[in-house]
């Protein structure tokens, strides 16, 4: 299998990188002067194109994160020179030249645009109070301001909106993008324009461990099989130069990426079949069962009175088909063909029509905006035995509920015009379930479904021992076995411990790509979830403290066992009735705030949790680069009087001590647990003079 290895690009500053696909090949813009294009046909491989606009475009300024959108046969950019505002360029062609057709309309930096199914326009751009946005009346005209609610507590920047069944999604980048914790967040809505909230795992992206960090600014495209989507995005460098990142992101109650990775991962599957309609092996890609056709200017003309019908046939009764045509010249009648259907488009009208073999109108549907036939327009179906969900240019404009069968071919066919065909696919398998077909990289959480046979690929880095968390209801802790089989050989897991409602194993790994698949015993029950990552040592660490705050945080040691204490003993001041000190646990991704590394801003930019006492109480808080309230407890000491905080972490089960008393002050059990990190304190507005801490 072949594989690629993040950075995927390095040396030529592909800072904010947006990628477009369009008539099956990938074109993929940076911020840099010229507003360079590269181009892929699988999105690891990239070739450069060269400048897309003039050295006098925008004389002396940077383009910052140009952003391409294709619309009946018009590219327009959206740039925004020095973060001082956006203008409008257009182009005929990808890769340029682009010229300027607005002067500076504002909005700051970072402009996004989303095309709606129904065709209207919005505009996405980064503001200090989040994420903002607008309706556009056109490609350059923009309407009134909208705050979309997406916002990182913090400069917030880089949107893009992907809309997935009825659903919008939108990836935006936070933190300074000089700072280790520059990071990529997710939120989804009903609305293409407001009430977006966030997603439960976010960040989505975040990597704060030299020398791969700065991981933000991402953009969303479909790969090479039309049914996996993959995200890009950069890394920086000690010279501030970034690097090309890619991993899948998966869109479904939440947002979640297969990664980030910066080990080998297998490539972007390639589609069944596939044909850019101007190569040698073209002809024998196709039947030509009337007419005639040639290639003139990068596409296969097909003359009226046409019909093709593809050498290749359907594999699968669920898939995705990609076709690429307009008109070059001529009215009437022309489509494309799927086993015993065709989708029959008129020169004359927005009608879009479903018929069957003998000419009968199954389904007819109306574009529901301007649709110029002479450009080049993407048709993509999704079918599988419900009937076939038709996207042109990337939005939804149907259903048909008809089957297509396997074993069918696809075709083009013209009644009137002269027609232009460009780069055709098919791929067989279900979105809904091509998931299932990735390798997921480790560390990594997996769903599991009822069934108590379930097939896993995992993607290792290392070689080494792994934990097996295991999440299910009513776990009966005498016999809770578990077999693996790796790559079919029979394996069972030393078994550690269980909680009600996990089971710990603990499972040697080689590096490299496995499938495998798990068969739990009867004392566990309803699995949902199998989560992987690197087993922890059994350390005894001791640090003394000294001159630590008032805002700060660091850890220590190697990952925590699923089961471990730790203890503070420390003496210092509170610097106001809001200060806090406390431990830090199961703690990943650590970063400050920032360009100049604040430590203020930074207080909770880290995944895991706390124990703070602060004034009069006592609280455990869970972090995703936030700060969310789990339990607390009123106490009878100020935050200046106690000098003593252990907690005892048994799975997913937290307890909290005070001034060595033996009756826990907090009990908590989180149901849905972050399982491996790391130890250490964290003060908030509190100044230590010295500590004790200690983990067993």
């Amino acid at each position: 299998m072949n594989l690629y290895c993040n950075p995927i690009k390095k040396q030529g500053d592909f800072a904010d990188p947006f990628v477009l696909r369009y008539n099956g090949k990938y074109y993929l813009y940076c911020t840099n002067p010229d507003i360079r294009c590269w181009s892929s046909d699988n999105l690891v491989d990239w070739e450069l194109e060269g400048p897309t606009i003039n050295s006098d475009t925008f004389p002396s300024l940077v383009p910052f994160a140009p952003e391409v959108v294709y619309w009946n046969g018009v590219f327009y950019m959206y740039t925004s020179p020095n973060g001082m505002g956006h203008y409008v360029l257009k182009s005929k062609s990808a890769t340029g030249p682009f010229y300027a057709v607005t002067g500076n309309i504002a909005h700051c930096i970072d402009g996004s645009v989303f095309i709606d199914d129904d065709g209207k326009w919005y505009f996405y751009w980064a503001d200090e109070s989040g994420i903002l946005g607008c309706e556009m009346n056109s490609p350059t005209e923009f309407g009134e301001v909208v705050n979309t609610g997406a916002y990182m507590h913090g400069w917030t920047e880089g949107p893009m909106v992907v809309k997935e069944n009825g659903i919008y999604y939108m990836t935006y980048t936070g933190n300074h993008y000089l700072s280790k914790g520059y990071r990529i967040n997710a939120a989804k809505s009903r609305h293409p324009l407001k009430g977006y909230k966030d997603c439960s795992c976010n960040p989505i992206i975040v990597h704060t461990e030299e020398p791969w960090v700065g991981l933000g600014h991402s953009s969303t495209v479909y790969g090479p099989d039309m049914l996996t989507r993959y995200i890009f995005y950069h890394n920086i460098n000690p010279d501030r130069s970034r690097d090309l990142n890619i991993d899948i992101i998966i869109l479904d109650e939440s947002v979640h990426v297969l990664g980030p990775t910066n080990f080998p991962q297998p490539v972007p599957r390639l589609p069944d079949f596939s044909d850019n309609m101007i190569s040698n092996k073209s002809v024998e890609n196709w039947d030509l069962l009337k007419g005639k056709w040639e290639i003139y200017n990068g596409f296969r003309i097909a003359y009226p009175n046409f019909w093709c019908l593809s050498t290749h046939t359907l594999y699968t009764e669920s898939g995705v088909i990609e076709f690429n045509l307009s008109v070059m010249s001529g009215e009437g009648t022309y489509g494309v063909s799927i086993g015993d259907f065709c989708i029959v488009m008129d020169t004359a009208s927005n009608l879009v029509k479903l018929t069957g073999q003998d000419g009968t109108t199954l389904h007819e549907c109306i574009i529901p905006y301007e649709y110029l036939h002479h450009a080049l327009h993407c048709l993509r179906l999704r079918y599988d035995r419900d009937g076939i969900h038709l996207y042109i240019d990337g939005r939804k404009a149907t259903e048909f509920n008809v089957p297509i069968c396997a074993g069918g071919q696809i075709g083009y066919f013209s009644e009137g015009p002269i027609i232009e065909m460009g780069y055709t696919a098919f791929n067989s398998g279900d979105a809904k379930n091509a998931t299932e077909e990735l390798f997921v990289p480790v560390p990594c959480s997996v769903s599991l479904n009822e069934k108590m046979h379930k097939k896993i690929k995992l993607n290792v880095a290392q070689t080494e021992e792994y934990v097996f968390s295991v999440e299910c209801k009513e776990v009966q802790k005498d016999r809770a076995s578990l077999i693996v089989t790796i790559d079919g050989n029979d394996t069972e897991p030393a078994f550690i411990k269980a909680s009600c409602d996990i089971a710990i194993y603990t499972l040697t790994l080689s590096r490299g790509l496995h499938e495998m698949s798990i068969v739990l015993s009867d004392g566990l029950h309803c699995p949902s979830t199998l989560y992987v990552h690197k087993n922890g040592k059994n350390e005894h660490i001791v640090r003394k403290i000294r001159s630590f705050g008032p805002y700060d945080k660091q850890c220590w040691g190697d990952i925590d066992l699923p089961h471990f204490k730790a203890g503070l003993n420390f003496k210092g001041r509170a610097k106001s009735e809001h200060a806090s000190i406390g431990i830090i646990f199961r703690a990943s991704e650590l970063s400050d705030g920032g360009e100049g590394d604040d430590k203020r801003l930074g207080i909770n930019f880290f995944i895991g949790y706390c124990i703070s006492l602060e004034y009069n109480r006592v609280v455990l808080t869970r972090h995703r680069y936030d700060e969310k309230e789990l339990l607390s407890k009123k106490i009878n000491y100020c935050c200046a009087d106690i000098h003593n905080l252990n907690i005892q972490i048994d799975i997913n089960d937290i307890k909290v001590f005070i001034n060595n008393c033996d009756a826990a002050v907090i009990e908590y059990h989180d149901p849905s647990p972050i399982l491996f990190g790391r130890s250490g304190i964290r003060v908030k507005d509190y100044e230590i003079d010295y500590a004790t801490f200690y983990k067993l």
